[in-house]
């Protein structure tokens, strides 16, 4: 199937810029997201992407995982390339099983895992665009929006170009809008 109007080509390619992914060079295989968003739809968690992360510290505590909460880690102790504990800012070291960072994949590798040669690798790749996110409560109902909005501007290909080539923003960018009370009405007062 190919599309030949610009705007429905948009709309079927936008989702490689969730991965930072320019639509016009990516590889095929993310046009999965795509299919998956068409096929099978978006998903909302009831409440929030935050009951996700509670729903997983349920499980987690349930199996017997001990969380320790505030407390800033130093550094990730390996040895023969296996994760043996962590070191705490305040220097205690914390023997595990298993580790898991949720820190940003490059500032794990850098600062958290700094004596690995994979942290040097990584030192070396050219890293993608993240996203600006704002998180906003407006007083005003927009009816004519729905859960998820895509606004694109003029020039689709330009975007894309402008912001992923030379890393300077474009003075009309593509964005997503989602307004999550059109699915879960308990994420917003009435009105």
């Amino acid at each position: 199937l190919f599309f030949k109007h610009p705007n429905l080509r948009a709309a079927f390619t936008f989702q490689n810029s969730y991965l930072s992914l320019n639509p016009f060079t990516s590889q095929a295989i993310y046009s999965l997201f795509t299919y998956s968003e068409t096929v099978e739809g978006n998903f909302l968690p009831a409440g929030g992407m935050y009951q996700v992360i509670l729903a997983l510290e349920n499980i987690a505590k349930k199996s017997g995982v001990r969380i320790m909460y505030n407390s800033p880690t130093q550094r990730i102790v390996t040895k023969n390339n296996m994760a043996r504990g962590i070191v705490l800012m305040d220097g205690k070291f914390v023997k595990a099983d298993c580790v898991v960072s949720n820190a940003d994949l490059t500032y794990t590798y850098s600062k958290l895992l700094s004596d690995t040669e994979n942290a040097y690798k990584m030192a070396k790749k050219k890293y993608s665009n993240s996203a600006l996110v704002f998180h906003w409560g407006v007083k005003n109902r927009f009816d004519q929006l729905k859960t998820h909005n895509l606004f694109f501007s003029e020039s689709y290909k330009a975007g894309f170009d402008k912001v992923l080539n030379t890393s300077v923003p474009p003075n009309n960018p593509h964005f997503y809008l989602q307004a999550p009370s059109r699915t879960d009405r308990k994420r917003a007062p009435i009105g």
